[in-house]
């Protein structure tokens, strides 16, 4: 129930974004897009999908990303994420703490640029992105001192890196031409022993992350107008 609320909840934010497509073609610059290097600083919180209460499974997080945009529509982000996660234990019902590393890399896609034409000035940008990477969870010595339940297997809950796919949903605001303000929600899917203890399925964790992305040097130029040739005059 809780993992179709999460998807339901990124659908709608999609939806909700959808209105920034509609911006008038008119009031767009003529400008030719520039590829470009950019660098994201971000904060948030986590979520450990498990069986506890959601606000005890929530966790402080971070990341740091760069990349390419090579397109006004695709782009391609290298980024390191990582701080603390958080399990629960049934009986008794108690909750653990445990920290993770991330590296992951992934394809962006610009919405507006999508649906729309280029536009440097355009004030909200809304983006999806996915891709793959490598996830190691440690420091879960809370998770091995429980007491375990024969019904998720051994007691082996050793971590390691495992790899993991990802998707999620972002939107940026423009504060300037080279500065971002953003949010972002991303989905990961995990190894079954990322939280500590194998119960047969995937492990699902996600991110809610602000902060701020910047641009090395600009994302446009003036577009190239074709000189105009003046008609010959007519001969007598």
């Amino acid at each position: 129930m809780k993992m179709k609320c999460i998807l339901c909840t990124l659908g709608a934010l999609v939806m909700c974004t959808a209105p920034v497509f509609a911006q008038a073609a008119n009031k767009q610059e003529k400008s030719e897009f520039t590829p470009h290097w950019f660098m994201q600083v971000q904060a948030g919180a986590s979520y450990t999908l498990g069986e506890g209460p959601f606000g005890k499974l929530v966790s402080p997080a971070a990341a740091l990303s760069a990349g390419y945009q090579f397109s006004p529509v695709w782009g391609l982000r290298f980024g390191l994420s990582g701080w603390q996660s958080k399990g629960a234990w049934v009986s008794p019902q108690t909750t653990y703490q445990y920290k993770y590393l991330q590296g992951n890399v992934e394809a962006t896609l610009d919405l507006a640029n999508l649906f729309g034409r280029f536009n440097p000035r355009r004030t909200v940008n809304p983006y999806l992105f996915a891709g793959v990477g490598l996830n190691g969870a440690f420091d879960n010595d809370e998770a091995n001192a429980r007491p375990f339940d024969p019904g998720y297997g051994s007691d082996d809950v050793l971590t390691g890196f495992a790899a993991l796919g990802r998707l999620g949903l972002g939107v940026n605001f423009r504060l300037s031409d080279c500065v971002l303000f953003g949010v972002e929600v991303n989905a990961n899917m995990l190894s079954d022993k990322y939280n500590s203890k194998k119960a047969g399925n995937l492990d699902w964790q996600f991110n809610a992350l602000g902060g701020f992305t910047f641009r090395f040097g600009k994302n446009h130029k003036k577009a190239r107008t074709a000189a105009v040739v003046p008609a010959p005059a007519p001969t007598p």
